[in-house]
C-alpha cells in the first residue's frame, strides 16, 4: 500500500555551523518530504566558531580545492570563489569569513530550490533531550514549550569546556580566544605583555590578530611541547604520495611506527615532500586508527599526538610565513613548558611560565577543550551522560558511537533516532574534524533520516 502523502519527517539538527549547515544542505538536495529545524543561537547559519571570525588575519588552513560543501562536485567551492571575484586557485587560502559566507550561500540556494523539504532556523539553545518510543523530546533554554521530532543530530562541532589552566577572573585574563576584546590590543599601553596559552592553530590566530592590534606589544606563545604548526608549501597543489599499499590493521603502534617509517622513507626517496606523504594518507587514517587496539591509541594520544597534529593540521604558507617574520623580528616568542600559578595583581597579571616568572598586561587561553569531555560546560551534552543516552568514547575525547554515527548509551543500545558526525566522533574516527570527512558523514546521515519513513 502506498505511504499517505502527508506523512513528513520531522528532524532536528542541533548546531548549524559547517557540520550542521552541510548536513542541512545534503537533505535539502534529497528533497524528501521532511521539516527540518535546525537550532542556532547565532543569527547565521553556515558560520559557526570557525567561520564567524571577521578578522583579515583568519584564514582557513586547507586549500580551497578541498573545501567544497557539495560531495559530488569538488570544485564547488572554488567556482563558488571566482563567481564572486575571490582568489580561485585550487591552492588559494581564503578568508575563515568568506568560507562562512559560502556555507551560508549553499543553504539559501538549497532553500529556494528544495520542493518537498523545509528548513527553519530556531535561534535557541537546546539544554536536554528525551527519548519516548520514536520520537526526540527537545527543551530549550528560557523556553516552557518542548518540541517533539522523528530524529535528532548532534552537529555540536568543537564543545565549551573550562580552561585546561586554572584561571582568575579579571578583565585581562580571557580564558577563550573568541571573548569580545580578547584579541583587540588597541587600548594596550605600547611595550605591554601578552601571554597566549597554546601553540595550535588557534593560538596562532590569537597570536597574529594580537600583533596586528597592538604592535608595540610583545608576545609570547607557550605550550606543553613548543610546537608550532608547519605550514603548506607555497604554490600549485603537489601529487600526494600514494598510501595504497599502507597496511590497515595493524593493532599495535610500534609495528605502526615502523611501517609509516617505511612508508616516509618510500616517499622521500621518490622525491616527494613530506607534506604530501602526510596528505597522501588522509584516505585510509579512520581505517589506520580504528585497526589499532585501545592500548595503542592510547600510547598515540600521549606520545606522538602533538607531532602529528602539527604535520597534519598545517597552516597557511602566508600564515607561516608572517609567523617567522614575528619571531625574526623578536615580537613573538614561543616557549615550551608549563603555566601555572596565575594570579591577578593590581600591576598586571602574574604567571609561572616554564619556570620563570613573568608579568603580563594580557593573559589568552587558547589551549582548546578539555581533554576528558564529561566535564564539559555544553548543558546539551552533560544532560545526555546523565541521562546514559550518550557515554564517552574510551578516550573521553568525545561520544561512542555506530558506525552509521548512531549514539550508544550507557546499557551498550544503539539509538537510531539519535546521531551526531564531525568533532563528536573524532575518539572513535580521529580524523572525523575536516570538510571532507564532515561531508561523507552527512550524505550518510542524511540517506539515513530520508530511511525513517519507509521503516516500520
Amino acid at each position: 500500500m502506498d505511504e499517505p502523502a502527508d506523512i513528513r519527517t520531522r528532524v532536528a539538527i542541533i548546531g548549524g555551523g559547517a557540520a550542521g549547515t552541510i548536513l542541512a544542505c545534503r537533505l535539502l538536495r534529497l528533497d524528501a518530504p521532511m521539516d527540518i529545524e535546525l537550532f542556532e543561537v547565532r543569527d547565521e547559519l553556515g558560520r559557526g566558531l570557525a567561520y564567524s571570525t571577521t578578522d583579515d588575519q583568519h584564514v582557513v588552513n586547507v586549500p580551497a580545492s578541498k573545501l567544497s560543501a557539495v560531495a559530488d562536485e569538488p570544485a564547488h567551492f572554488v567556482r563558488w570563489l571566482a563567481a564572486h571575484r575571490h582568489d580561485a586557485r585550487d591552492e588559494a587560502f581564503p578568508l575563515r569569513r568568506v568560507y562562512g559566507q559560502y556555507l551560508e550561500g549553499l543553504l539559501a540556494t538549497r532553500m529556494a530550490r528544495a520542493e518537498h523539504c523545509t528548513i527553519t532556523h530556531v535561534r535557541a539553545l537546546v539544554t536536554s533531550l528525551r527519548r519516548e518510543g520514536d520520537t526526540v523530546e527537545l527543551r530549550l533554554h528560557d523556553r516552557d514549550e518542548r518540541a517533539t521530532y522523528d530524529a535528532a543530530v548532534l552537529a555540536l562541532g568543537n564543545v565549551e569546556a573550562p580552561p585546561a589552566i586554572d584561571l582568575p577572573t579579571d578583565p585581562r585574563v580571557f580564558a577563550d580566544p573568541w571573548q569580545p576584546d580578547a584579541l583587540d590590543g588597541d587600548h594596550l599601553a605600547p611595550g605591554a605583555s601578552i601571554l597566549v596559552v597554546g601553540t595550535g592553530l588557534t593560538a596562532v590566530d590569537a597570536a597574529l590578530s594580537l600583533a596586528d592590534t597592538a604592535p608595540d606589544a610583545s608576545i609570547t606563545m607557550v605550550s606543553r611541547n613548543g610546537q608550532l604548526p608547519f605550514a603548506h608549501l607555497p604554490g600549485p597543489l603537489r601529487a600526494t604520495w600514494p598510501s595504497d599499499e599502507f597496511p590497515t590493521d595493524i593493532a599495535d603502534l610500534d609495528r605502526l611506527v615502523s611501517a609509516w617509517e617505511d612508508h616516509l622513507a618510500s616517499g622521500l626517496a621518490a622525491g616527494h615532500d613530506w607534506r604530501d606523504i602526510v596528505d597522501g594518507m588522509r584516505s585510509i587514517t579512520q581505517a589506520v586508527w580504528c585497526a589499532l587496539d585501545e592500548d595503542s591509541q592510547r600510547r598515540f594520544l600521549r606520545e606522538l599526538r602533538r607531532a602529528w597534529e602539527v604535520r597534519r593540521n598545517r597552516a597557511a604558507p602566508e600564515i607561516g610565513a608572517r609567523l617567522d617574520e614575528l619571531i625574526e623580528s623578536g615580537r613573538l616568542v614561543v616557549r615550551a613548558g608549563d603555566v601555572s600559578d596565575v594570579r591577578a595583581e593590581p600591576d598586571g597579571i602574574h604567571a609561572s611560565v616554564a619556570g620563570d616568572g613573568l608579568r603580563l598586561d594580557r593573559l589568552v587561553s587558547c589551549t582548546g577543550p578539555t581533554a576528558d569531555v564529561t566535564r564539559t560546560t555544553n548543558p546539551l551534552l552533560r544532560d545526555l551522560f546523565e541521562t546514559g543516552l550518550a557515554v564517552p568514547d574510551p578516550h573521553f575525547l568525545a561520544v561512542r558511537t555506530s558506525d552509521d554515527g548512531e549514539l550508544v548509551r550507557d546499557d551498550g543500545s544503539i539509538d537510531p533516532r539519535l546521531l551526531t558526525l564531525g568533532w563528536m566522533r573524532r575518539g572513535e574516527l580521529w580524523e572525523t574534524l575536516a570538510i571532507p570527512e564532515i561531508r561523507e558523514q552527512s550524505q550518510a546521515i542524511a540517506e539515513r533520516l530520508v530511511s525513517l519513513r519507509t521503516e516500520p
